[in-house]
């Protein structure tokens, strides 16, 4: 299979589109494409936003396709639409690939309006992090899929959820693409089973892109590498075999990819960057051992998710408002200090050997990336406190001395790092081209 398979996207894209823009654009595809894409709604959100799919193609297997799956991610729409317009346009390819595609292109629009702030206009790292959004982990609706595991039963399905649900049990799927950005580093991808005749191509798409490969470790524990940049995407009772209570630790269900493996669908998570810097690719050794690295990054994340958490522990002294924003910093804060406790954890477990550049700069940004953004939320919710008039004195002061100091956390890495915006069209082709290469291969094991 050649990676020129996809075609790569044209002209220059400097922003993301906001959800009436992505449903306008989407809606114009469906009426231009003679036919040839139809556009339906497979349920509602909980405020009543549609769940639009576009339908493309009349092949026996069937690829489902989900964008905005997290609504900090929004690359995937723009993925999306670019994937239908091409299918459509580029009729012996559908023919050639033979399924039926269903493509979401926003599962969770109402936490995708929480983020319009930073959307809609040219892509700023500054915007992001202030306006940065990401619901509770109960509130995800990538992970309130059933789940059953020995002691542990998750069935609280969200809305949104469960039109997922209908849509994957209805077509059965073949592939099943779940889109994300990883915010910033380098691109790297998660498959539901090993696919070796696939990694090469992955990689090689990310080449022709342009776009860095994350050459760091997996982000749990239970995913394991299948090749550089390329991992396994485990499933919560991996973890629960070995020792984590779920109830306690983990407290929701499972995703997309793992509910529709029942049908034998491969699963695919492209992660690609928003920003990026230079040596995510770099494979020469670092100046610290792997030891010494995460033992670092072990201790930032600590030192620094405490730190959020007493600034929530003085909050529990006002009555603030229950908004999404609010809940999610309470649900998400926390998980800064556990990651910094996984890492040290997982350094007493390693070796002390040599980190490549590549690597070290994967733990940086994983540092920069949950400190900052889940601050950063901290900081967004209290000020919703302080631009509706609620907020006492004692809350404004921990919001203006938190800004300050999350501000602060990124100027050590950024001086160094040179951090740059990625080219966002670079992005959905890579992201279009694995989709395409992840269906060719499932067609082969069928």
């Amino acid at each position: 299979m050649s990676v020129s398979d996809g075609r790569p996207v044209t002209g220059v894209v400097d922003q993301l589109p906001t959800l009436d823009t992505l449903h306008a654009r989407a809606r114009r595809l469906a009426d231009d494409s003679g036919g040839r894409v139809g556009w339906s709604s497979m349920g509602s959100s909980r405020l009543g936003e549609d769940l639009g799919v576009l339908t493309v193609g009349e092949g026996g297997r069937h690829a489902v396709v989900l964008a905005g799956v997290h609504p900090n991610e929004p690359i995937g729409g723009l993925t999306a639409l670019a994937l239908a317009e091409q299918l459509s346009n580029d009729q012996g390819l559908a023919r050639d690939l033979g399924y039926t595609w269903h493509i979401a292109v926003c599962v969770d629009p109402d936490a995708m309006r929480l983020n319009e702030e930073w959307l809609g206009r040219p892509l700023s790292r500054t915007r992001y992090e202030r306006y940065f959004y990401r619901p509770a982990s109960a509130e995800q609706v990538e992970w309130t899929f059933p789940l059953t595991t020995d002691g542990y039963v998750f069935d609280k399905p969200l809305p949104e959820t469960m039109a997922m649900m209908r849509l994957i049990d209805g077509v059965k799927p073949d592939v099943l693409a779940s889109l994300h950005d990883c915010e910033m580093g380098g691109a790297y991808f998660y498959l539901s089973r090993p696919e070796p005749s696939l990694y090469p191509v992955l990689t090689k798409i990310c080449a022709g892109a342009g776009v860095p490969m994350d050459l760091g470790k997996p982000e749990g524990e239970n995913d394991e590498s299948f090749a550089p940049g390329i991992f396994k995407f485990g499933h919560p009772s991996e973890a629960a075999a070995r020792g984590m209570d779920l109830a306690a630790e983990w407290g929701t269900g499972s995703s997309s990819i793992h509910y529709a493996q029942k049908y034998g669908a491969l699963g695919i998570i492209p992660e690609v960057p928003m920003w990026r810097n230079t040596e995510f690719g770099d494979r020469t050794v670092a100046s610290v051992n792997s030891h010494q690295a995460r033992l670092d990054a072990g201790n930032s994340l600590v030192q620094r998710g405490e730190l959020l958490e007493s600034v929530i522990d003085q909050l529990d002294a006002f009555e603030l408002l229950d908004t999404p924003v609010s809940r999610a910093a309470r649900s998400l804060v926390p998980t800064v200090a556990t990651h910094g406790r996984e890492l040290l954890a997982a350094r007493e477990n390693a070796d002390d050997g040599p980190i490549t550049v590549g690597e070290l700069a994967s733990l940086q940004a994983f540092v920069l990336k949950h400190s900052k953004r889940f601050g950063s939320l901290l900081v967004r919710a209290m000020d919703i406190e302080i631009l509706a008039g609620l907020a006492p004195r004692g809350v404004r002061d921990l919001a203006n001395g938190l800004r300050v100091q999350v501000q602060r956390w990124g100027d050590d890495v950024d001086e160094g790092a040179a951090w740059q915006s990625v080219p966002i069209d670079s992005l959905v082709e890579v992201q279009v081209k694995a989709v395409i290469a992840a269906a060719r291969t499932a067609s082969h094991c069928r």
